[in-house]
């Protein structure tokens, strides 16, 4: 998997939106990512994140309508956790939103940058 995106339906925006940030600020502290959303230019950003500084995958949330998306991208770096954080994140937020939280499936994903 190249890519993955997550989609979570809010009932409580401002609510929901802090419960995936502090998912992703805790992915961050667990595997030592660097959070780089002051620079990110994509609207609604909540949290971007990326392997290292300038270098790896990148992870981030924002806010799409009423949807929340968790999005996923390995690039083309060889990473040797990506795999780890991916299932750190996905349990944790299907744990924290086990109605609302669903996979994409690659033909429904929805541009983020």
């Amino acid at each position: 998997m190249n890519k993955a995106q997550i989609y979570i339906e809010t009932s409580d925006v401002a609510k929901d939106q802090l419960f995936v940030r502090e998912i992703l600020v805790d992915a961050q502290r667990k595997f030592s990512l660097f959070d780089n959303s002051e620079t990110s230019r994509v609207p609604g950003t909540i949290i971007s994140t990326v392997e290292r500084e300038h270098y790896g995958f990148g992870l981030g949330a924002g806010i799409v309508g009423k949807l929340i998306i968790v999005d996923f991208s390995r690039h083309k770096s060889p990473s040797s956790i990506f795999d780890d954080v991916y299932e750190f994140i996905t349990a944790k937020l299907f744990l924290a939103f086990p109605q609302r939280a669903e996979r994409a499936d690659e033909s429904e994903f929805i541009p983020t940058h």
